[in-house]
């Protein structure tokens, strides 16, 4: 995703869009459950979004707010995303709360590789000298490996212990690079997509897997309401039941 994200900011020209574009067609959910569908009409002035269960049919559910007005769904959603996307820190925050990586992790596993290392060393030049010496003193191989064994032991296990840490570094530097790419994935959305029409909304949306829930069709005067989620790099940019990205879209858009 990420890769494919950063290919296409890359290469991209901002043109403008053809009219009737819809970014979220298909990614829109309804309160009824289904996904909705963009719609432009040559004799209607306002692109919409509508429900599959919009047709009043007998044997068919039928969605009682069958369509909402696409513009102020489309730029409210496109504002969060946007925010998220071109703030590096917010980004790094998602992805050390997704990655369990805290702040010192790097320099943390660093050190415990140094002394996974240190170990193994220690104990490899233990195991030497104790066998040296029990050459030295003629004894016999059984008795070699009776005086040896303890050590023998430790080393295989500063062995174990260096492997297990060494996965853990590469892990952690995984996640280290990551975090970077995610500043680069700021950067480069500040440059490209704030002045984004919507052919490139609905480029940039796919790729990141944007899914809105509409909460609340905001009927009788209240707000609509929308839940945001997507993905940056196996990163979600929120939290599915975080309240925090419950959004309000002004006067009602239901329609």
């Amino acid at each position: 995703t990420l890769a494919a994200l950063r290919s296409y900011l890359d290469s991209t020209t901002l043109v403008r869009g053809r009219k009737g574009v819809h970014p979220l067609s298909g990614r829109l959910y309804c309160p009824c459950g289904v996904h909705m569908t963009g719609v432009a009409r040559s004799d209607r002035s306002n692109r919409r979004y509508r429900c599959r269960n919009g047709r009043n049919e007998p044997g068919r559910p039928f969605c009682a707010y069958p369509s909402v007005l696409a513009d102020k769904v489309d730029d409210a959603v496109w504002t969060e995303v946007l925010k998220v996307l071109t703030d590096e820190n917010y980004l790094r925050e998602l992805a050390r709360e997704h990655l369990g990586l805290a702040a010192d992790a790097t320099k943390a596993s660093a050190d415990m590789m140094r002394e996974a290392i240190a170990a193994v060393e220690r104990t490899r030049k233990g195991l030497a000298a104790a066998t040296a010496r029990a050459y030295s003193d003629g004894l016999d191989e059984e008795t070699r490996a009776m005086v040896t064994s303890s050590l023998s032991e430790q080393y295989r296990a500063a062995l174990a212990h260096q492997a297990m840490v060494a996965q853990v570094f590469a892990e952690t530097d995984e996640q280290s690079q990551r975090l970077g790419r995610l500043d680069r994935v700021a950067r480069m959305a500040s440059e490209t997509l704030v002045d984004a029409d919507k052919e490139l909304r609905a480029q940039v949306l796919g790729l990141l897997d944007v899914k809105v829930q509409i909460i609340d069709h905001g009927t009788d005067g209240r707000p609509m309401r929308l839940k945001v989620s997507g993905v940056v790099d196996d990163v979600r940019l929120s939290d599915a039941e975080s309240a925090d990205w419950h959004l309000t879209v002004g006067a009602s858009a239901a329609g």
